[in-house]
């Protein structure tokens, strides 16, 4: 084994050809048997590498499946995993083909290699290790998209050499902004929606909304770098004007798609680099008394301007051309509160947290009571407010310290590159590297990216990392195993291992994400005809392929529907005895099956409880007691959660048991959320079904003196009045609710039938107006604005045959 220390200064990098190295500087050469070890072929492998990653730079962000079944982030992983691999795979064939391996020498990929291992560590002690590993597929939270990243980062760093190849692999970023450009113009004259991969105008396909924002600004940065630290080369070149009218083409793209995106934070962040870039460049042209940079201040004070007016002027013009968009993210409090939570609760969650690609589940125990106190009470959040934060509840103190380990250092090679970038061309992309890296960090730090930007972020890292090794007096080191001896046996044994593992990796790919797709198609089956057995049959093909618990729990539901075919069918006592035996029996066993996979998800233990509690009417021995300890296990897992107190609270109904266990799980889930309506809802009922309702409406009013204004009491009140049939005083309560919570759609519904019954037949037709653009597609309140408008009673042709609203097991309307 030889190490050597090469060195890259003879080169002029504009006219370097795709070789290793211009000069090495070591013992005598290798020989021309040693360099061809393993040279079965003349092709250049390395080139073949190299040309996937440029294909992966290209096609990334303008990249989408049209299977159907796909969604964007799927499409967006299939292609990353299946290019990096196909990188991998070469470049290890020429690595046997040369006998030894190139590679910079820089402490920052052990500090990249250290992230890797607490990600992989943590994954094998998060006990759900597929959910860890894996994932569902196109997580990016995973440790095999964090490797597949590592993996192309380092081959990127290996392999581009020159400046020339720098360029290009970021003018591909360049070119396929065009292509996204072009198809947000598209998508917003024509309505195209590109196979239904972009359903509307705050659609992408670069990812979400505030995504294309972030893919805007990038672009936008890589166009000013070009011009302010080449536009001595361009003009000097015949097709200049060609290249100067392109680049600030795109840069005027980028500020309209920015301008139209409104995404604050990019604003904040692009005007941040823009004032780095002009303070920098100012220094260098006082010193060399060059010409002043103009266009890095202008684009600066055109940021400060759109930042001041973002809440106002912008907004307007956005809101009037369709384009508002929201994004719900859990703040920076929330993030700490549950970080802390997770890390407090073990010695073991504490060093390694709860595991890659788990936040969900760490929402879910931990999460702020007062989110359920807002819309947004219900939606599981797969991150935190930032990528690299979200590391520090899914990865504890060994996951957070690697990563920031990792930004020291990298900030650290990114200053040291601000004094090189004073020299020649080839010394500035290496600042041009940098500054294009650092500013897709910051969004791994303050935002969560998709699967696009965040591989952006480790191409344009190891683009950086090649270029400073080529362009410092950093060097590039050579490990030889071509030269016999037992380590160059074990050396070539690991390179072939590894060559193995990843063409086996295809396999293993295409296997899962065969999976995905049929399990798409299934549900696409099951949601559009309601084809019981085709989608049970594609989904079986997916559980083939991959096990996953949303495969089985899916199946699971299949199942439970079945059930209600075949008591609806004409079937001999026996045959339907059979079949009924056989489906319950199979959605027990699926939905026990999810559990076995992910025991710590509470959607796999409230599905069993579903399966239980449906068999409820049959009288079936045990059939309560596995409902309720299916429930109780889904409270332990989402301890935040009110729906497993109301399915409790539901068994105890249904099953004919205590009125009073039935009140106290309902009690439980309304300390989690006040204004929860179905438990406000069932509570009315218990007590009309007690013949309590008096005594209801004065425990009710006695909460509503300490808390007048709780939206929740105050609809349980109306509710109780209703069924009282004390309308008047329904009426009073119920108007009370939409005025604090305009939106309340079941509120709404009360009080327009209360409104009916006290004879304002205008004001009920006005509430079921407003009802209707909420519902728009709820038949039922089309036929009561039909009855009203045509002075039939509001529930004509709706109760019967359906039971009164105020008897029926859910409210009426779903409520968000």
């Amino acid at each position: 084994m030889r190490k050597k220390i090469i060195n890259e200064e003879e080169t002029s990098v504009l006219s370097q050809e795709d070789t290793a190295v211009s000069q090495i500087n070591t013992e005598p050469s290798v020989s021309v048997e040693e360099k061809s070890f393993f040279s079965f072929t003349s092709v250049k492998w390395e080139s073949v590498s190299k040309y996937a990653l440029m294909a992966l730079a290209f096609l990334l962000p303008f990249w989408f499946s049209s299977a159907g079944v796909f969604t964007l982030s799927v499409s967006k992983s299939l292609l990353i995993f299946s290019l990096v691999l196909v990188s991998a795979v070469f470049y290890l064939i020429h690595v046997l083909q040369e006998g030894s391996i190139i590679y910079p020498k820089n402490i920052l990929f052990l500090a990249l290699c250290g992230v890797l291992a607490a990600t992989l560590v943590s994954s094998f002690f998060s006990g759900i290790f597929s959910v860890s590993f894996f994932g569902y597929g196109g997580e990016i939270n995973t440790f095999s998209f964090l490797l597949a990243a590592s993996v192309a980062l380092f081959l990127v760093s290996s392999i581009f050499k020159t400046e020339k190849d720098a360029l290009i692999f970021l003018f591909l970023f360049v070119f396929s902004s065009v292509i996204v450009f072009a198809s947000q113009v598209v998508r917003f004259f024509s309505g195209m929606d590109f196979f239904g991969v972009l359903p509307d105008k705050t659609s992408s396909l670069v990812g979400s909304w505030n995504e294309f924002s972030v893919f805007s600004g990038f672009a936008a940065l890589l166009a000013v770098l070009f011009l302010e630290f080449f536009k001595d080369k361009m003009a000097r070149m015949n097709s200049g004007k060609v290249w100067f009218c392109f680049l600030y083409a795109i840069l005027g793209f980028s500020f309209i798609s920015l301008f139209f995106v409104n995404f604050g934070q990019t604003w904040v962040v692009l005007a941040v680099f823009l004032l780095t870039l002009f303070v920098y460049l100012f220094s260098i042209s006082f010193r060399q008394k060059k010409g002043f940079a103009a266009l890095p201040i202008i684009l600066f004070l055109v940021c400060l301007f759109l930042i001041l007016a973002r809440t106002t002027l912008v907004s307007d013009v956005v809101s009037k051309v369709g384009l508002s968009y929201i994004e719900i993210r859990p703040s920076w409090s929330a993030t700490l509160k549950v970080s802390e939570d997770v890390m407090s609760s073990g010695v073991k969650n504490l060093i390694l947290g709860s595991g890659p690609n788990t936040f969900s589940y760490d929402w879910l125990k931990f999460k702020p009571l007062d989110v359920n106190q807002t819309m947004f009470w219900n939606l599981n959040f797969q991150n935190s407010t930032g990528f690299i934060p979200t590391f520090a509840a899914a990865g504890g103190i060994l996951g957070i310290l690697s990563w920031a380990v990792f930004l020291v250092l990298f900030i650290y090679y990114g200053l040291k590159s601000v004094n090189y970038s004073m020299g020649d061309s080839g010394s500035r992309i290496v600042f041009i590297c940098f500054l294009a890296a650092a500013y897709l960090w910051v969004f791994c730090l303050t935002y969560i990216p998709g699967p696009v930007i965040l591989m952006m972020t480790f191409l344009v890292t190891g683009l950086f990392l090649a270029m400073f090794a080529r362009n410092s007096e950093n060097v590039l080191k050579k490990f030889v195993f071509a030269d016999g001896g037992s380590i160059a046996f074990v050396s070539a044994m690991l390179v072939v291992l590894f060559l193995i593992a990843g063409v086996a990796s295809f396999y293993l790919l295409y296997q899962k994400y065969w999976s995905i797709y049929s399990y798409g198609k299934g549900v696409n089956v099951f949601n559009s005809s309601g084809d019981l057995d085709e989608a049970q049959r594609l989904i079986a093909v997916a559980t083939r392929f991959d096990s996953q618990d949303r495969y089985y729990r899916t199946l699971s539901e299949i199942n439970l529907a079945r059930l209600g075919v075949i008591i609806n069918q004409a079937l001999t006592p026996e045959e339907g005895r059979i079949q009924f035996q056989n489906n319950l029996a199979s959605a027990i066993q699926n939905a026990q099956t999810a559990i076995d996979i992910d025991s710590e998800n509470p959607s796999n233990w409230m599905s069993l409880g579903r399966v239980y509690g449906s068999i409820l009417p049959f009288q079936i021995p045990g059939s309560k007691d596995f409902a309720i300890d299916s429930y109780k296990k889904a409270a332990q897992k989402a301890p935040t959660d009110p729906q497993p107190f109301l399915a409790l609270a539901q068994v105890e109904i249904d099953s004919g048991g205590s009125f009073g266990s039935a009140r106290g799980y309902l009690a439980s889930s309304l300390r989690l959320k006040a204004n929860y309506t179905p438990a406000l809802y069932l509570l009315a009922r218990v007590a009309a079904q007690e013949g309590n309702i008096d005594e209801a409406i004065t425990q009710t009013q006695t909460a509503l003196l300490t808390s007048p204004n709780d939206v929740g009491i105050l609809f349980q009140l109306g509710l109780l009045q209703y069924q009282k049939k004390d309308y008047e005083n329904a009426v009073i309560s119920l108007e009370r609710v939409v005025s604090l919570s305009p939106n309340y759609a079941n509120a709404m519904y009360f009080l327009g039938l209360s409104y009916e019954k006290t004879d304002r037949i205008q004001d009920a037709i006005t509430q079921f107006k407003k009802i209707s653009e909420l519902n728009p597609d709820n038949e039922e309140v089309k036929t009561i604005l039909s009855n009203l408008r045509s002075g039939k009673p509001a529930l004509s042709e709706v109760s019967p045959p359906a039971p009164a609203p105020e008897e029926r097991e859910k409210p009426p309307l779903k409520e968000e």
